[in-house]
């Protein structure tokens, strides 16, 4: 599978999925991982969702954009070159998933947390 890049609301390369499963920060941290269209942290906690691309937090606002996005949500800037990553560390055991709330419907907003913010677990 080729490397998927997440790209923030001003379009810089916040982190990778060089599998289907796994985030990882350009730092090396790992991030958190995708189930089922589900974004989860290391914890267990949900994070949000994944869905055509788009990253989206608990209100349905846009988080992230994938490069290869199709469209459904906001507008997306010009991508940034994204960072040479680091190396990956190893990943944490993950914990125990807790059951994802129900999706809410996609909105055409950004979120506003940034960065790295989702991640924060």
């Amino acid at each position: 599978m080729a490397r998927v890049i997440f790209y923030d609301r001003f379009g810089a390369a916040v982190a990778y999925m060089d599998n289907a499963q796994t985030v990882v920060l350009f730092d090396g941290r790992p991030a958190g991982l995708i189930r089922g269209g589900s974004v989860y942290g290391y914890s267990g906690r949900h994070l949000g969702w994944l869905k055509d691309g788009w990253i989206r937090d608990h209100d349905g606002n846009a988080v992230y954009f994938a490069s290869g996005q199709r469209g459904g949500g906001p507008v997306p800037p010009a991508p940034r070159v994204p960072p040479v990553p680091a190396a990956p560390q190893v990943p944490p055991v993950p914990a125990v998933a807790e059951v994802p709330p129900a999706p809410p419907v996609p909105s055409l907003a950004w979120s506003d947390l940034s960065g790295t913010a989702l991640f924060e677990d």
